[in-house]
């Protein structure tokens, strides 16, 4: 963990939540205190509709979001390992050059989100909804996209190689020189998307 970051368990977590909403009484003012930290093993419940909230260059592991909203939160190149934001809302989420590897997004909403140039690698999005997403030059290497919903989303050069996707939809999708090769894609829906230039190399 580099020096700078500080360390932020659950106490010190439940603490600064509880100040913020305290001193503020909903006001709007964006917590900013977990940016630039190192939070490991935390529950956190917080909702952007009371407090904004940052986490931009931080380090989040085994960090679980249950009952959170997250709806326009900052994630900007900030890394979450084994973290879980499965079943919330996070829509116009801000993770420009974030790192999410291994962390659990099934059935998020997380339509209109900034991941541009984001690896979001091993991660489970199962039934999640990406509407109109921005990824272009995402990585979603070895993730499962099972039943998601990509329609009209920018996905110019994303990479998707080794990832799961059954019954996933494309539609209208931006998917110019996306890397879908050896993907298994024949219940997939690619209807109006724009496909020029990618690699659909072995893709059955």
């Amino acid at each position: 963990m580099p020096a700078d970051r500080r360390l932020i368990n659950q106490a010190e977590a439940d603490r600064l939540i509880r100040e913020h909403v305290q001193a503020e009484q909903g006001s709007g003012t964006r917590i900013n205190e977990f940016r630039d930290a190192h939070i490991v093993d935390v529950t956190l419940a917080v909702s952007t509709m009371v407090m904004p909230v940052s986490f931009g260059n931080s380090e989040l592991e085994r960090v679980s979001f249950e009952g959170s909203n997250l709806d326009g939160a900052s994630f900007e190149r900030s890394s979450l390992k084994h973290c879980d934001l499965s079943h919330l809302s996070a829509a116009r989420l801000w993770a420009l050059k974030a790192v999410f590897e291994e962390c659990r997004f099934t059935q998020t909403y997380l339509r209109s989100a900034h991941l541009k140039q984001a690896r979001l690698e091993r991660c489970d999005f199962t039934q999640a909804e990406l509407s109109t997403i921005f990824a272009v030059q995402a990585s979603f290497r070895g993730s499962v996209l099972d039943r998601t919903v990509l329609d009209s989303a920018w996905l110019d050069s994303a990479d998707f190689a080794g990832a799961q996707c059954r019954e996933t939809n494309f539609r209208r999708a931006h998917m110019r020189s996306a890397k879908l090769g050896g993907l298994d894609v024949r219940r997939c829906d690619f209807s109006e998307a724009d496909l020029r230039s990618a690699d659909l190399t072995d893709a059955d």
